[in-house]
């Protein structure tokens, strides 16, 4: 198993774990991308594209050579970054996929000084805010985006 730094080479490879990763997000939450276009479930090439030029990076976690999960790390200053588009395709999670790249997000922050990270979720989701409580996350507050058609929920860990 191996983690390495995305480039834009790897765009595509990016946009299909994505997608792949939070299909089951549009389907729990019954979101479509004609409605919700937005929603991370309907990533695009463009998109990746554009967090690149605004200076996220992404790392790739790869199993046996295949591409099985990522996660975006923007670095907002010289205190906090987001850990953004955890994913991890269906038929790889509950092995600690997951665990590695936010453990991994949290070891790069830690390298770089930072002192938090933030985290954006569905509010609805319960599940997934008590995972991400198992590694010093909390709740700091919730957004209503006029173009997603839930409630986000921010969540910050202490490094």
């Amino acid at each position: 198993m191996k983690i390495r730094e995305a480039n834009q080479s790897d765009i595509k490879i990016l946009v299909n774990l994505i997608r792949g990763s939070f299909a089951t997000v549009a389907e729990q939450f019954d979101l479509n991308e004609n409605d919700n276009p937005r929603c991370t479930s309907f990533y695009t090439e463009k998109r990746v594209k554009g967090d690149f030029d605004n200076g996220i990076r992404y790392y790739i976690l790869q199993r046996d050579g295949k591409a099985v999960g990522s996660v975006g790390m923007e670095t907002a200053d010289e205190e906090l970054c987001y850990l953004m588009r955890l994913s991890v395709l269906p038929e790889y999670r509950g092995q600690g996929l997951g665990e590695k790249l936010v453990r991994y997000i949290f070891g790069l922050a830690q390298k770089a000084g930072l002192k938090r990270i933030r985290i954006g979720v569905i509010e609805e989701d319960v599940r997934l805010k008590k995972w991400y409580e198992k590694f010093g996350f909390a709740q700091i507050k919730t957004q209503q985006f006029d173009y997603l058609p839930f409630l986000a929920a921010f969540m910050e860990a202490k490094i």
